[in-house]
């Protein structure tokens, strides 16, 4: 499936706190907020956006991931670099996991760069293979939760929310946001799926904490 990112909807959702921290509990405290709420939008996104025809094909999750101490970089240097780790598993398997499952999956993730820079010949066909799938069966999530946008203050006290303006070029793209004043959750913006399946996400996200 062919999906342009001009044609994906943008949404404002929150992962309730109340989730976050049942799956906490669940995980014996062994995770981070940004694991559980990536967990929660990759099984939501792909019960929505797969027909479960072709319960084998591949649901990608990537991610950011922080590269200074991998290519050796000095303390101090707060420049461009990162790298974007990759979870796969089957559409299937992550429509029918729990949060939990997806968590330590999403914990015990392979490292693409690894992959490309230390797998043999059969690992990299294996990346070939998923790279050459559709677009529209990954997502990525990226977190703003750590800049510190939300403590600047120029005279008026500190921002009611801190948003991210999603771009028609960028897409198959979550972001979370530091919490809306006095809202609980985490706060996403999201431009992840088509207007088809916006609703049956809703949906998903909506089921979370029930």
């Amino acid at each position: 499936m062919q999906v342009l990112t001009e044609e994906l909807a943008s949404l404002d959702v929150t992962i309730p706190s109340s989730l976050i921290s049942r799956v906490k509990a669940e995980c014996g405290g062994d995770c981070m907020t940004f694991e559980v709420v990536a967990a929660a939008l990759w099984r939501s996104r792909t019960r929505a956006i797969f027909s479960g025809d072709d319960p084998d094909d591949p649901a990608m999750l990537f991610f950011p991931k922080n590269m200074r101490e991998k290519v050796g970089a000095d303390r101090g240097y707060y420049g461009n670099c990162f790298g974007s780790q990759l979870v796969v598993a089957t559409s299937g398997a992550v429509a029918g996991a729990e949060i939990k499952d997806l968590v330590k999956l999403i914990k015990g993730h392979a490292d693409i760069l690894d992959l490309l820079m230390d797998a043999g010949a059969a690992s990299g066909n294996d990346l070939g293979r998923l790279m050459s799938s559709p677009r529209y069966h990954a997502i990525a999530v990226s977190s703003w939760q750590k800049l510190g946008l939300e403590a600047a203050d120029f005279g008026r006290g500190k921002p009611a929310r801190v948003m991210w303006q999603p771009e028609k070029a960028v897409g198959f793209f979550c972001v979370v946001c530091p919490p809306c004043m006095g809202k609980d959750g985490v706060n996403v913006m999201s431009r992840c799926v088509t207007p088809e399946h916006a609703e049956a996400f809703l949906r998903e996200l909506a089921a979370l904490d029930m």
